[in-house]
């Protein structure tokens, strides 16, 4: 202390005088801090905030907590104190220590019995559910006035206080069930259905059976116990069986004037009871009854289940004779029908027998069916009798088209068909008669007739050969050489020949007659015999025979005569009379027509169709096309019809004239042919319009606005004849893949696009000057088509490609980024759906329409000397 106190004064040196120093202490202040822990001063306490070092100890201020009482103070060193103790020096951190006030929780489970529980501020009290017999526990709950107590469940943490408790409970209520055991309860509307636990019993009701006393009930639970009511304090559901005692009833028999016949006799209703049987001469006992006038059945025996005295009355009735009516045998048995009769009935009539399929023919008195009787029984009538029926069915012949054979009456005393009538029928071989029209159960002389029978006539078809001459073509691995009168229509086969297109199979050399199918008409036997003949667009074919004098003509083709005429026009039938030893003949001979028409394979491949393409183009499968464009006599023989103008042909013979391209053509009339040459071919046809494939089913061909015929399909998988596509017609016309050069190294033909025309030699710098010999146009077709095969072909052998007359494509025209046309160009070009693409260039054109990539379009209805059209089909791959 003394080193401090330089701070306030220093010694001076003086020899002369001692020095005398008096030194003064001030009391140093600490504070004091206060860490409530939870609690608080009330709010006129005046808590010490610090203090000075005494010899006095100081009293420190109590605080408060709720739920809790105050324990100390502690200081930092833990040391636990009420006031500050005398001499104490530092500043103090005091922290107030606390002990939970400990509450009685009073649970009362109803007006005597309770529990009590302890708690405090920081337990979280879960209530338990306490039980109560006969009572469901509906929760605890404070009485505080309110009509609908709010119940609890716990007591959360937090909470202070004593606290009650009252249970709620709800009376249980229990069923009741009733099995009568075959009774009944007397009222079944006042019966208690259920109940709650009770201080008092609850009575039962009494409950009532046929035959028997109520002697009271048994619950299941307690077996055999009977009881009457339900003793106080039971908690359970009920299942009550009445318990029953049979009642013993008399039983006494007289006879109807009143005698006493038995001794009386007693039963119960659990049991039967055979009643005895009393005699009397000439009369046969039939039963007891109640009754003495026989109301009501009659019987012999107390049934099970019969209850009350009885008085029972003996009955009779006359003796009974037998009637055996013998109906039929049915194999090795007879049939045989029992009736009983006695002198007391009236007079009455046999009834009239019934026989699947048989017509009954009378009574007969003995079994040889020798001697008819009468089917009456007269009153009085006496002794067991004896009946025979005859019986007849009729067997009908059906010849199915043959000599009607009518029909036979067979007896059942003699059942054998016998012999059996012969037929005959045009084209057939008669192969005997059978039950069934399934021909599996024959019938011969020796066949027994059971009933009404018909017998159906086999046939077997005489067949019939087909010969055919195909003038140098080759016929398919397989085709119909033969048929009969029952060969559905047949398709004819389709030959091929190098060069040539099918055109038909005919009757007749000389190609008058066409034959489109291999079938006959049903013909019945006749020996008046004339001529049918079926009548086609074109031309006429006689092919059956029959002996109908006066046919009309039918003019139905949706109801022709038979499945063979289903492609039929008109029947003209005419009564021209033939020698009465004559029969059509049925072998066929067929000659095949051919025509004028050839086709090259063109490869698969891809190329690019101009310098400023983007894309490859893609031709993922070999196409068939033909070598020229349509000639004019191919187009008739397909078409029946040349649209062409003569003065727009060269020729100077008929022949020639038909070598020229067809003209006049519109794309309608291009699919009509392109589908017809598939049918006439046996392929698929590639075009569908108004839901047909069939151009025969179009109509005619329209020459404006036909929506129908605008929204024509075109089936890609189709092996059918069509018109090929842009892309398609581009890549035949470039030569395809045939020029190896054109090719770069991924087999992508870069080059064709740029050719001059078909056929075009693009290495050659001279080689445009040669368009003449593989081009007609303005320069050298003196305004006229040329007959096909003049000029020169392409890398494919196709010819005319360019030039001659412009070919018809599928695709509707529409511009692209890489025609390099401008727009006052474009202007004189039409587009969409009405105007398809035409390439190749015509006779009428100059050298630059005749290049592989020139294109123009044309409206579909359009028809004009520049335009035809030349097929493709596509070739699968299998």
């Amino acid at each position: 202390d003394c080193i401090e106190s330089k701070k306030f004064f220093s010694f001076v040196k003086d020899d002369e005088r001692d020095a005398h120093i008096l030194v003064t202490w001030k009391p140093l202040e600490y504070l004091i801090e206060y860490d409530l822990n939870g609690g608080s001063f009330l709010e006129n306490a005046s808590p010490i905030a610090s203090y000075f070092t005494s010899d006095e100890s100081y009293a420190l201020e109590i605080p408060v907590r709720t739920g809790y009482n105050f324990s100390c103070w502690q200081d930092k060193s833990k040391y636990k104190m009420l006031n500050i103790a005398p001499n104490t020096v530092g500043n103090l951190l005091l922290k107030a220590l606390w002990k939970p006030i400990l509450y009685e929780l009073s649970f009362f489970l109803d007006d005597e019995n309770y529990q009590i529980k302890s708690y405090t501020i920081e337990d979280n009290v879960k209530f338990s559910i306490p039980f109560k017999k006969g009572y469901s526990f509906e929760g605890w709950c404070e009485l505080d006035g309110k009509e609908s107590p709010l119940f609890v469940s716990e007591l959360d943490k937090g909470s202070i206080g004593d606290r009650i408790y009252y249970a709620k409970w709800k009376p249980v209520v229990y069923k009741i069930e009733y099995n009568c055991a075959g009774g009944a309860l007397v009222d079944e509307v006042s019966s208690i259905k259920d109940y709650v636990i009770s201080e008092d019993s609850y009575a039962l009701p009494l409950a009532e059976r046929n035959g028997y006393k109520f002697a009271g009930w048994c619950e299941s639970a307690t077996k055999n116990q009977l009881v009457t009511e339900i003793l106080p304090g039971t908690s359970r559901n009920l299942r009550f069986i009445a318990q029953w005692i049979p009642e013993q009833y008399s039983v006494s028999f007289f006879d109807k004037d009143g005698t006493k016949l038995f001794n009386d006799e007693t039963y119960t209703i659990e049991k039967n009871i055979s009643l005895p049987v009393p005699e009397k001469k000439g009369w046969v006992f039939s039963g007891w009854n109640e009754n003495i006038n026989s109301i009501g059945e009659c019987f012999s025996s107390l049934k099970a289940g019969s209850f009350g005295n009885k008085t029972l009355y003996a009955h009779y009735k006359p003796e009974d004779h037998k009637i055996f009516m013998h109906l039929y045998e049915d194999g090795k048995k007879e049939n045989v029908k029992t009736i009983l009769y006695n002198s007391e009935m009236q007079t009455f009539s046999l009834e009239t027998p019934v026989r699947n399929g048989w017509q009954f023919d009378g009574w007969y008195a003995d079994a040889e069916r020798t001697r008819k009787v009468s089917d009456i029984i007269t009153k009085g009538s006496t002794g067991d009798k004896n009946f025979y029926a005859l019986w007849k069915c009729t067997v009908t012949f059906d010849s199915l088209g043959g000599r009607d054979c009518g029909s036979r009456i067979i007896s059942s005393t003699a059942s054998i068909i016998g012999n059996l009538p012969e037929t005959q029928r045009d084209c057939y071989t008669f192969d005997g008669w059978y039950s069934d029209k399934n021909f599996k159960h024959r019938l011969y002389e020796t066949s027994r007739i059971t009933k009404d029978t018909t017998a159906y006539a086999r046939w077997v078809p005489v067949p019939y050969s087909i010969v055919y001459k195909t003038n140098g073509g080759e016929l398919p691995d397989s085709y119909v050489s033969e048929y009969t009168v029952e060969t559905p229509q047949t398709a004819l086969p389709v030959p091929k020949k190098k060069g040539f297109g099918f055109a038909g199979w005919y009757a007749d050399p000389v190609f008058k007659t066409p034959v489109e199918v291999a079938a006959r008409l049903h013909a019945a036997e006749t020996r008046k015999l004339f001529e049918r003949t079926l009548k086609r667009k074109k031309g006429a074919v006689t092919i059956s025979a029959t002996d109908k004098i006066a046919a009309d003509i039918v003019k139905n083709k949706k109801q022709p005569l038979d499945s063979a005429l289903s492609t039929l026009d008109i029947i003209y039938e005419s009564q021209e009379a033939l020698p009465a030893d004559i029969t059509p003949s049925n072998d066929l001979t067929l000659y095949a027509k051919w025509f004028r028409f050839d086709c090259k394979v063109v490869p698969a491949g891809r190329y690019i169709r101009s310098a400023e393409a983007l894309q490859i183009e893609n031709i993922p499968y070999d196409l068939e096309v033909s070598t020229t464009e349509i000639s004019r006599d191919t187009y008739e023989i397909v078409m029946g019809i040349d649209p062409s103008d003569n003065a727009k042909s060269t020729y100077s013979t008929e022949e020639e004239k038909s070598m020229n391209p067809v003209q006049n053509v519109s794309w309608f009339d291009a699919l009509v042919f392109c589908n017809k040459l598939s049918i006439l071919h046996g392929f698929t046809p590639a075009y569908k319009i108004k839901g047909s494939t069939n151009p025969d089913d179009w109509g005619p061909v329209p020459i404006n606005n036909d929506e129908e015929w605008v929204a024509v399909e075109w089936n890609r998988n189709s092996d059918g004849y069509r018109l090929p596509t842009e892309q398609e017609w581009m890549w035949c016309a470039m030569g395809g893949p045939v020029v190896k050069r054109d090719l770069n190294k991924d087999g992508v033909n870069v080059v064709g696009y740029a050719k001059k025309f078909a056929g075009h030699n693009t290495y050659d710098e001279k080689a445009h000057k040669e368009i003449k010999n593989f081009v007609w146009y303005m320069s050298n077709s003196k305004a006229k088509t040329h007959i096909s095969g003049l000029t020169k072909p392409n890398e494919v052998g196709l010819e005319d490609m360019s030039g001659n007359v412009w070919e018809w494509c599928w695709d509707a025209f529409e511009f692209r980024d890489d025609d390099g046309l401008n727009e006052k160009e474009k202007e004189s070009i039409n587009t969409g759906v009405y105007y398809r693409s035409i390439r190749g260039g015509s006779w009428y054109s100059f050298a630059s329409l005749c290049s592989v990539s020139a294109r123009l379009s044309l409206n579909i209805y359009g028809r004009n000397s520049l335009t035809g059209f030349r097929v493709v089909r596509m070739i699968k791959k299998f």
